[in-house]
């Protein structure tokens, strides 16, 4: 007997128990539970635009010194710094000179968990003739019309500084005649006044004993601060007609980085305008996970069945580093076994999934039903022939319909509606077989024989049926079936 139109299910779930959820734990550097504890926010200032990628921390310009500490974890950190703006004086607009740009710097530094670094900001000048706040302020002015110089952004580690960006020079002061000189860029020379027969040379780049710009003390521009600061533009004279000659413009500040840092890059300048200030930004790659997120929380599965994990860490200043999983170990207790991020139960009832990156651990619990049930389904047998023959019976007889199990399963092994009966259209050229047996009895249901192993279900056929064709579906509770066809006479 062929069984070409019969059916298994690959797998089907067993009616009856389902274990309730695990109770909520707390476990050292883990958790258990429906719901993942909340992360730790970054820092003020920090931001993190994808998981597993830098964060990046930045100080804009405040007057004051500010502190960054290394988390843990972290081995080297990328610094960027913009340098202050110089200013342009106050006067007849179209006399005067310009203010230099800051410097742009950017360079990669090796760092230890818990270092202090400090970062200072510089301030852009100001027309009134101030100075920029900054690792080197800006060079002033006495008089209050040359334009003060940028002041430098730095950061330093204790007593060692890391890196400079130098600030641009103040533009110089114009007012009867000619035109001011403009301050320098960050490490180039400031401009000289030019016009009215008495030309006044700019300040130099980097020229001043100290980091502080130098201040003019007569209408020039005053020096941008830097690793070594840009001196003043030379101040305003005077011509055969006493008329007031423009002065030079301040020289910028210069910029360093300290030997040891990688990746170095001097030669920027600023995009920033004037009126933004001087900037940082300390960016690094996440350190040491302290916190793992494993999904899902919670589950169900058949026993011998594998459910699949993904884990996140997470670091104690908030950072994510990202999907960990490859390099997380997971565990399953009270038995089963675990490859790679899938789990498998062995039996059913409450189980606990661990896992652990570096330090860091969560667990998951995980609901375990009993394994699916899938019967040994033998067909339909004798004396029903399998498709493609054609089963010949009288309308009205009972058919014996047999299968085997494998074993008692009790008499709720039929699916709802099942055996289901449509009417098909009769083939004539198909094989076609006389029912051997029919039965005496009357009355449709199911039994079962012990001694044989045999289920039997009782077809009554209707009379009414004389001279059509039906198939005869038999489904099982796992899913199981086949189909027959019938001829009726």
């Amino acid at each position: 007997m062929f069984f070409n139109n019969l059916t298994r299910p690959h797998k089907a779930p067993r009616m009856g128990l389902t274990v309730a959820a695990a109770t909520v734990l707390v476990a050292a550097g883990g958790w258990v539970g429906l719901a993942p504890p909340a992360q730790a926010a970054l820092p003020a200032g920090c931001a993190q635009a994808a998981p597993g990628s830098a964060v990046t921390c930045t100080f804009g310009y405040t007057g004051a010194a500010q502190t960054f500490t290394v988390p843990a974890g972290v081995t080297s950190v990328t610094v960027t710094a913009w340098g202050g703006h110089g200013a342009t004086a106050l006067g007849v607009t179209e006399r005067l000179g310009t203010g230099g740009r800051g410097a742009l710097v950017n360079g990669v530094f090796a760092v230890a968990s818990g270092d202090v670094l400090t970062a200072t900001v510089g301030g852009d000048g100001t027309s009134s003739g101030g100075g920029g706040f900054g690792a080197g302020s800006g060079g002033g002015t006495a008089n209050a019309r040359g334009a003060g110089g940028g002041g430098a952004s730095s950061l330093s580690q204790a007593s060692t500084v890391l890196l400079v960006a130098g600030a641009g020079g103040g533009g110089g002061y114009g007012y009867d005649c000619g035109t001011a000189g403009n301050g320098g860029d960050a490490g180039q020379d400031g401009t000289g006044g030019t016009g009215c027969g008495n030309d006044r040379p700019g300040g130099l780049a980097g020229a001043s004993s100290t980091s502080n710009g130098t201040s003019s003390d007569h209408n020039g521009g005053g020096g941008g601060g830097g690793h070594l600061g840009g001196t003043s533009g030379t101040s305003t004279g005077q011509n055969e007609n006493w008329q007031l000659t423009p002065s030079g413009g301040g020289g910028g500040g210069t910029s360093y980085a300290s030997p040891s840092g990688t990746a170095v890059s001097l030669s920027g300048l600023s995009e920033r305008a004037l009126g933004s200030n001087g900037l940082i930004t300390i960016s690094y790659l996440p350190g040491t996970v302290t916190q793992l997120v494993v999904s899902p929380a919670a589950g169900t599965v058949a026993a011998g069945q594998g459910q699949a994990y993904t884990a996140n860490g997470y670091t104690a200043e908030g950072a994510d580093a990202g999907n960990v999983t490859s390099a997380t170990t997971f565990t399953i207790i009270p038995d089963g076994s675990c490859s790679g991020a899938t789990c498998t139960p062995a039996s059913a009832g409450p189980h606990t999934v661990t896992a652990t990156y570096g330090s860091a651990t969560a667990t998951a619990s995980l609901d375990v039903t009993p394994p699916p049930l899938v019967y040994d389904f033998s067909g339909l047998l004798s004396p029903i022939d399998a498709q493609p023959t054609v089963n010949k019976a009288k309308a009205g007889s009972s058919v014996p319909v047999k299968f085997s199990l494998g074993a008692n399963y009790g008499l709720d092994v039929l699916a709802e509606g099942s055996p289901s009966v449509r009417t098909v259209a009769c083939d004539s050229g198909a094989p076609a077989d006389e029912l051997e047996q029919t039965l005496s009895t009357n009355k449709s249901g199911l039994t079962y024989d012990a001694a044989s192993g045999i289920y039997t279900y009782v077809w009554k056929t209707d009379k009414k049926w004389g001279g059509t064709c039906r198939s005869l579906t038999v489904t099982l509770t796992d899913g199981s079936s086949q189909t027959v066809g019938f001829s009726f006479k």
